[in-house]
């Protein structure tokens, strides 16, 4: 993903100025085919850290991130081809935990680095 003063470009961005998304995308390499690469060809092992909350996390904001992304884009392709009018929205995603105990809702982040509710956590 290109980044441009805190904004991504998609693919129609790109298209859009000049970039030959076809050829990059050609030299682009898979998580999978490394893996593969090195399991089969070179004899390594994957081990599997284990993941802990701040890495948790990241992985939630990456998600958020794409998701935006790609909303981002669907909205920018409808606009550009007049079937949505006005100008383009912001796109924010958040992923929110809801309680069970409380009711409260709670940005998934927050209650991972929590450790859980942060209402019910204050009031134990």
């Amino acid at each position: 993903m290109i980044k441009n003063k805190d904004k991504s470009l998609t693919g129609y961005d790109l298209d859009s100025r000049g970039v030959d998304t076809d050829e990059v995308g050609g030299d682009m390499v898979s998580y999978q085919s490394i893996y593969t690469y090195l399991t089969e060809y070179r004899d390594t092992e994957y081990e599997r850290e284990v993941d802990d909350i701040h890495s948790r996390v990241a992985s939630l904001g990456q998600i958020e991130t794409k998701t935006e992304t790609i909303a981002t884009g669907i909205i920018s392709q409808s606009v550009s081809h007049n079937q949505v009018q006005g100008a383009e929205p912001q796109i924010e995603v958040t992923t929110e935990c809801i309680c069970e105990t409380c009711g409260t809702n709670t940005e998934m982040s927050v209650y991972l680095r929590n450790g859980g509710c942060p209402t019910c956590s204050r009031s134990r």
